[in-house]
């Protein structure tokens, strides 16, 4: 392959890559971190983190679609201070952040909601269904 072609397949693969919704996840589960990675691989272009502080890092130096936000991120950290930090950056106001967690008790989700998310899904979860509602914040 000469340099012009290797050139041409490299600008069409970022090209494509770039049209795909960029999404953040942040979650301390590292096997869910992997199964999200295959879930979305084809059709998002994702990004996770462990941590909130590397969470804070990326979203002031990233503009996201999505935002994908386990709640209890252990020792006694939640992602409500990201929530809020995403609701005072004026360039994420509309952008979709779902609640990914396993709470799932009653009164869960509507608690979620009013804290900020815009949607929620609870652990465990089926392919489809993680994508139906990023699909849904989307639109």
């Amino acid at each position: 392959m000469d340099v012009y072609s290797k050139i041409r397949k490299e600008s069409r693969a970022d090209a494509m890559n770039s049209e795909k919704p960029e999404i953040l996840m942040v979650d301390d589960d590292e096997i869910t971190l992997d199964v999200m990675k295959a879930f979305l691989k084809k059709g998002y272009n994702l990004e996770t983190v462990t941590k909130l502080q590397e969470a804070m890092t990326k979203i002031h130096a990233k503009r996201y679609d999505v935002i994908l936000l386990d709640i209890n991120l252990g020792k006694g950290i939640t992602g409500f201070a990201l929530i809020n930090e995403l609701k005072s950056m004026p360039e994420y106001q509309g952008v979709p952040i779902i609640a990914v967690t396993a709470f799932a008790m009653p009164g869960d989700k509507e608690y979620f909601l009013k804290a900020g998310c815009t949607d929620y899904i609870s652990k465990p979860f089926a392919k489809q269904d993680i994508i139906t509602i990023i699909e849904k914040a989307l639109r």
